[in-house]
């Protein structure tokens, strides 16, 4: 801006001496002398406005450019005047230098909300109300996009709440949530990020009742081996005795009665003793197809269909375990229908791409309560008359040995669902669900 800079000192210092002589003219009678150097004022204000407005126009042109055509870029224009011109470059180079700033700053922005949908657990944007302003991809999919489960979640995260149940893909879950304070053109807003835990609370859950049942199981077992060992020998001494009085019928009849539930209670605990020392899985290619038509032939009949899709589809598992884990979950469906007229229970598998391969068993019998439900898989828990309370818990075991999770579904009049996903065999195509 050097010439714009000598021209307007030019010109005021012209319209100051102008001025200045017409005063002196004036002073000394010379009225036309002094006419003349107040017209010769009066050209050098109006060359200054003229500057000035010539400058003002250009100015609004630019302008104009900038937003309508291309706010990073200022196009190099070529003007008559130098003055012009002089401008011109000035503000192209200017705007050269903010285009250049603001692909920084869109890069960094960039970069930033791409780590931000790429991470496999929601994040989320609120303010300090608990209003949603920005969520990734992970929210939706886990969360869901309805803000009030976010404001949920952000006002919990304001009241210091670290770990809260809340709706995760559909199902009650246990999430830990993550907030940072922050501050954005005085705007206080709120980072936060959550995590399904449930997984890490089952399998600290798994291990707690694990080494429960194993010391229980020890000690039971430790004071029944003797006592039923005692009562068989005695039974065997006593037997040649029992023809000869009433008294000796009635006690080998009653250690006859101790040592068989002795023997039952024995086969009792051996029974939860499983649940504490079952076999890692042995892995191997497993047709599905084949598997359906195993779990046709034990469970037969109309009521029960059967869809895997798509069809010719090998999973990577146990067979016996996956197995045992189906006849133990189609066996609880068959029971909740019982003899209803209109029963239903199927089996269903499919593979879901990115995430694994799933079974689901679904009924149409009473079903439970939320909080029925929720308890299904503890170790011991049962609502069946006579049940052990072991099913369920050696399916979610069996599971989690390859890697999955099992989770269950029901309401009351409107049956149950279970459903358990396993991982995907390393070389599986991912084609999407039917």
């Amino acid at each position: 801006m050097r010439f714009y800079s000598l021209r307007m000192l030019g010109g005021a210092g012209l319209l100051f001496a102008f001025t200045w002589a017409g005063l002196r003219a004036l002073d000394a009678g010379l009225y036309v002398s002094a006419s003349v150097a107040f017209a010769l004022a009066a050209v050098a204000v109006l060359s200054i406005c003229t500057l000035q407005m010539r400058l003002a126009r250009t100015l609004r042109d630019m302008v104009s450019l900038i937003r309508y055509e291309d706010a990073g870029r200022m196009p190099r224009t070529t003007y008559r005047s130098r003055l012009l011109q002089e401008l011109a470059d000035e503000l192209a180079e200017t705007f050269e230098a903010l285009k250049r700033r603001i692909g920084e700053e869109n890069t960094r922005l960039k970069f930033y909300e791409q780590l931000l949908e790429q991470v496999n657990f929601p994040v989320f944007i609120t303010d300090r109300k608990g209003t949603p302003l920005w969520q990734n991809r992970m929210t939706g999919e886990a969360i869901g996009p309805t803000e009030a489960a976010l404001s949920r979640l952000a006002l919990s995260a304001a009241r210091g709440e670290r770990v809260v149940r809340a709706t995760w893909q559909g199902r009650p879950a246990e999430v830990a949530l993550t907030a940072n304070a922050f501050s954005v053109g005085g705007r206080d807003l709120w980072l936060l990020s959550c995590k399904d835990i449930g997984d890490v609370l089952e399998e600290k859950e798994l291990a707690a009742w694990q080494k429960l049942i194993r010391v229980l199981t020890h000690e039971v077992m430790n004071s029944l081996t003797p006592i039923l060992s005692l009562t068989e020998t005695v039974a065997d001494r006593t037997e040649r005795l029992a023809g000869t009085s009433a008294d000796a019928a009635l006690i080998h009849q009653a250690l006859c009665t101790i040592q068989r539930r002795s023997e039952g209670l024995l086969q009792f605990v051996e029974n939860y003793r499983r649940l504490a020392r079952l076999p890692a899985p042995t892995l191997a290619p497993v047709a599905v197809d084949d598997m359906m038509k195993d779990m046709k032939a034990l469970f037969p009949g109309p009521s029960i269909t059967w869809r895997a899709t798509p069809r010719g589809i090998t999973i990577h598992a146990d067979r016996a375990q996956i197995e045992q884990v189906l006849i133990n979950l189609l066996k609880n469906a068959c029971e909740a229908t019982g003899d209803k007229l209109d029963a239903r229970v199927s089996l269903s598998f499919f593979r879901r791409a990115g995430e694994g391969d799933h079974f689901v068993v679904e009924d149409n019998g009473p079903g439970m309560r939320p909080e029925v439900a929720e308890q299904a898989f503890i170790p011991f828990f049962t609502t069946k008359e006579g049940g052990s309370g072991i099913g369920l818990s050696l399916c979610r075991q069996i599971v989690r040995l390859h890697g999955g999770h099992i989770r269950m579904t029901s309401a009351e009049g409107k049956g149950t669902q279970v459903y358990f996903m396993l991982p995907l065999p390393p070389t599986a195509a991912t084609p999407g669900r039917a």
